[in-house]
């Protein structure tokens, strides 16, 4: 596992949960192209992929779901030793400028590698009572693919199977999101690129679609000299 790197420096943390290795993934060539049009609207912000690779992230055990509900000043040692990869996660994450996750669909909902991601961010320090906002003015992009057609953008589209975004939104929203933050690029259907009876650069393909949207959405937030962000 890698260090964490820690940076009072902007940075776009990008988040890839696609298990097709190299060019195979619809969805990492997708957020590729994006990082390329956002370091072309926002110059000197690092990009930075997460230190530990999402697919190698491991499911929760008992005692590090338990150590997770205890405020971090009250936690034991043994507490804190559990809690460690969650609050090295959540310190990258709220840390950020911006967000990107790139992501497919698996069985109408989200592959065990980004439950289980969400499952370690969602924690003591994020989700209290009052709301403590910390991905608040962070813009967070989305890239979803899948092999059928869930997504509103996508001809002949079955919505109501569609199980990830919704969650997504929820997640996000509790970590402090506002809605307009928040922006999916979807790149759905990918099943028929996938078995050759359609090619990418047709402008019906869902790669096509989703690609037609990234310079807009990479590039509608950047960030100002004073290190805040505007419009």
């Amino acid at each position: 596992m890698a260090a964490l790197v820690t940076s009072d420096k902007p940075y776009l943390l990008r988040l890839k949960f696609s298990t097709r290795p190299g060019v195979k993934s619809f969805s990492s060539r997708l957020v590729d192209e994006f990082t390329t049009h956002f370091s072309a609207a926002n110059p000197g912000v690092e990009v930075r992929d997460s230190f530990i690779l999402p697919n190698n992230i491991p499911h929760l055990s008992y005692e590090e779901q338990e150590a997770g509900r205890v405020p971090e000043a009250k936690q034991s040692e043994e507490e804190k030793r559990h809690f460690k990869l969650a609050s090295d996660l959540t310190s990258e994450l709220t840390g950020a400028s911006h967000i990107v996750i790139a992501s497919p669909m698996f069985n109408w909902g989200a592959p065990s590698a980004l439950k289980a991601y969400i499952d370690r961010v969602v924690n003591t320090r994020t989700f209290q009572t009052p709301p403590v906002n910390l991905l608040a003015n962070i813009p967070v992009t989305f890239i979803i693919v899948s092999g059928g057609p869930y997504s509103a953008d996508a001809p002949n589209s079955r919505p109501h199977m569609d199980f990830l975004r919704p969650y997504l939104r929820q997640v996000f929203t509790v970590l402090g999101s506002a809605e307009e933050d928040l922006v999916f690029v979807n790149g759905d259907p990918t099943g028929p690129l996938a078995l050759g009876l359609i090619e990418e650069s047709d402008a019906k393909s869902g790669m096509s679609r989703a690609r037609a949207l990234l310079p807009a959405v990479a590039a509608r937030i950047k960030r100002a000299d004073s290190g805040k962000t505007e419009l």
